[in-house]
C-alpha cells in the first residue's frame, strides 16, 4: 500500500505531498492539469526509466518519495525480510538525466528498486486492460484461481537434455575419426618413453660430451708440466734440506698433495675420453624430445598433461554409445515426470475454470452485461514450461451472438468491464495490495459508469486503488478525493494537488457534469 507521495520538480509539480488512504483513492482534474504526473511519479517510484525531460526546473534535481507498506519483504541480497514494513524509497533525478533510488536510505540498483515495488504495486491502464486478451495472460489469470504452480515443470532441463543428446549424436557421427586420431596422437607422445628428469640428465651429459676434446687436452698439458719438472720430488728434496720444523712439515705435506693431483688427472683422462657415438645418442634423444614438446606442449609436463585429456577423450568416445543411452533413458524420464504434472495441471485447471467463470459471469451481469456469456475453453497443445493447455476466455455480450475469442468480440467498454470483474474475483488472490488505475473507465459510461463505480468501491475494501477519472459515477464512491489543479501565468504553469472536504466535492462533481459556473 503506497501511504504517502511527496514529488518536488517533476513535470508542472513544484511541490506536493499527498498522503493516500485505504480503499478507493480518486484522482480528478481539467484535461491537462497534470494528473498524469502523479502517476508518473508512482511509475518512477517503481524503477521506471528516468529523463531529464521530465524536470520542472532543468538545473535542480526531481525528488520522488513514497512511503509503502509491504506485507511481505523477501530481498536476500539486500538482507530484507519480514512483514507488514513501512519503509521510505526515493528517486532523484538529475539534471545530466541520471538518476539514484534509495530504499531506507541506501542506494540500490533499478533493478533491485523493481524487484521490491512489483510486489506492492500494480499499475493498470487502457493497455494493461487490453493484456487480458492475450491467452498468455488469461492462462495466467486462471493459473492464479487455481493456485496452480508451473514451477514443477522441468521444462528448462528438458530442452537442456534434449541439446546435450543432440550434440552426443553429432559427436558419435565424427567419433570414429576423433577416436584415432586422438589414439595416435597418444601413441606419438608414448613413443618417446621419458622418464622424469631426464630432460636435464641429457642436457648436463651433452655438454660434457661436447666439451670432452678441450677437457682432455687441458689435463694432459697440467700432468705433464707436473711430471716434466718432477714437481713432487723437487718438494720433498727442499722439505729434507731444512730442520725439521714446520716450514719442513708444509714442504712435504705440499709434496704429497701435489703427487694426488697427479693421479686425479690422470684418472679424470681415463673417464673423460670423447665418445662421438655416445654424443650423437644423446642428440638424437633431445632432438626427439623436443619435437613432442614442439607438438603437444612446451614443456614435458605440459606434455603429460596434454596426453591425459587425450585418454580421457578416447575414454569418453569409447563410452559415448552407453552416455547417449543414459541421456535417453533420462530423457524418457523427465518427460514422463513432466506429462504427468502438466496432466495434473490440466486437470486442476478444468475444474477450477467452472468456478472462475461462473464467478466472472455473476460479476459481468452486475456490471450492466445482462445477457453475457462467459466461458473457459481448454485446448491441447504441445508440452511447454506452462503445461499443454492453451487457455481462451470466450464472450457473447448479446442474445444469439455466439461465444467467441474475447479478443475478437469484446468492445473497449466491454474490456474495462471484464477487467474490473476479473479485479474483483481475484481480489484475495492478488498479492499486491495497491493497484493505480490511469483512466481505464474512459470508455464507459451513463448507468454502467455507475455500476462500476460502486465496483471499484468494493474492489477497494480488499485492495487499495489510486483512480484517475473523467466520472462524477467513478468519483462520488471516493474514500478519498484529491482535485489536481494547474495555475497559469503568461511565464509559467504550476500543478497543485490537495485532499477534497465534502463541500469542495459537490463543487468538483459539478464540474466534472460541465454545471460549474
Amino acid at each position: 500500500m503506497l501511504e504517502s507521495l511527496r514529488i518536488e520538480n517533476l513535470i508542472l509539480i513544484r511541490h506536493t505531498e499527498i498522503h493516500f488512504g485505504k480503499g478507493l483513492n480518486i484522482l480528478t482534474g481539467e484535461t491537462g492539469s497534470g494528473k498524469s504526473a502523479v502517476l508518473t511519479a508512482i511509475r518512477l517510484l517503481a524503477g521506471e526509466k528516468a529523463d531529464a525531460q521530465l524536470l520542472s526546473d532543468p538545473t535542480k534535481p526531481a525528488i520522488i518519495e513514497g512511503k509503502i507498506l509491504f506485507q511481505k519483504l523477501a530481498i536476500p541480497e539486500l538482507d530484507l525480510f519480514g512483514d507488514q514494513q513501512t519503509c521510505t524509497i526515493r528517486r532523484e533525478i538529475l539534471p545530466s538525466g541520471k538518476s539514484r533510488a534509495f530504499f531506507e536510505g541506501r542506494l540500490i540498483g533499478i533493478v533491485q528498486l523493481k524487484k521490491l515495488v512489483r510486489d506492492a504495486i500494480e499499475f493498470a491502464n487502457q493497455s494493461g486492460v487490453r493484456e487480458i486478451l492475450s491467452s498468455a495472460s488469461q492462462r495466467d489469470l486462471l493459473d492464479l484461481w487455481a493456485g496452480a504452480d508451473t514451477s514443477r515443470i522441468a521444462y528448462a532441463k528438458q530442452l537442456s537434455l534434449t541439446a546435450e543428446l543432440d550434440r552426443l549424436k553429432e559427436e558419435k557421427k565424427s567419433a570414429h575419426l576423433s577416436l584415432e586420431f586422438a589414439q595416435l596422437q597418444i601413441g606419438d607422445i608414448e613413443e618417446v618413453n621419458w622418464k622424469l628428469g631426464e630432460e636435464e640428465t641429457l642436457t648436463e651429459e651433452h655438454k660434457n660430451q661436447a666439451n670432452a676434446a678441450d677437457t682432455t687436452q687441458t689435463l694432459s698439458s697440467v700432468l705433464s708440466e707436473l711430471s716434466e719438472n718432477s714437481l713432487s720430488s723437487k718438494l720433498r728434496k727442499l722439505a729434507n734440506q731444512l730442520p725439521k720444523n714446520e716450514a719442513a712439515a708444509l714442504l712435504t705435506s705440499a709434496s704429497v698433495e701435489v703427487m694426488e693431483a697427479e693421479r686425479l688427472i690422470e684418472t679424470s683422462l681415463g673417464q673423460c675420453e670423447p665418445d662421438p657415438h655416445r654424443l650423437e645418442m644423446i642428440e638424437k634423444r633431445i632432438a626427439q624430445i623436443e619435437k613432442i614438446k614442439r607438438k603437444y606442449g612446451r614443456t614435458l609436463i605440459e606434455v603429460d598433461e596434454r596426453m591425459q585429456t587425450l585418454k580421457q577423450q578416447v575414454t569418453g568416445f569409447e563410452q559415448i554409445d552407453d552416455r547417449i543411452e543414459a541421456a535417453e533413458a533420462e530423457q524418457l524420464h523427465l518427460r514422463q515426470k513432466n506429462q504427468e504434472i502438466a496432466d495434473e495441471l490440466s486437470l486442476l485447471r478444468q475444474k477450477q475454470s467452472l468456478s472462475l467463470q461462473e464467478e466472472l459471469l455473476t460479476e459481468l451481469k452486475s456490471l450492466h452485461l445482462p445477457h453475457a456469456r462467459f466461458e473457459i475453453s481448454l485446448e491441447t497443445k504441445p508440452l511447454g514450461p506452462d503445461g499443454c493447455d492453451c487457455v481462451r476466455f470466450l464472450f457473447s455480450a448479446n442474445p444469439g451472438q455466439p461465444l467467441q475469442p474475447l479478443e475478437e468480440c469484446a468492445s473497449g467498454g466491454e474490456q474495462s468491464r471484464i477487467f474490473f470483474a476479473l479485479k474483483s474475483v481475484m481480489a484475495k488472490k492478488e498479492e499486491r495490495d495497491c493497484l493505480v488505475l490511469d483512466e481505464i473507465d474512459s470508455n464507459v459510461g451513463g448507468v454502467a459508469a455507475s455500476i462500476l463505480g460502486q465496483k471499484l468501491q468494493t474492489l477497494g475494501q480488499e485492495r487499495q486503488l489510486i483512480c484517475i477519472t473523467h466520472f462524477v459515477q467513478a468519483a462520488q464512491y471516493a474514500t478519498l478525493h484529491f482535485l489536481v489543479e494547474k495555475s497559469s501565468s503568461a511565464s509559467d504553469a504550476v500543478t497543485t494537488v490537495r485532499l477534497l472536504n465534502d463541500e469542495e466535492k459537490r463543487c468538483e462533481y459539478q464540474r466534472m457534469m460541465g454545471n460549474q459556473k
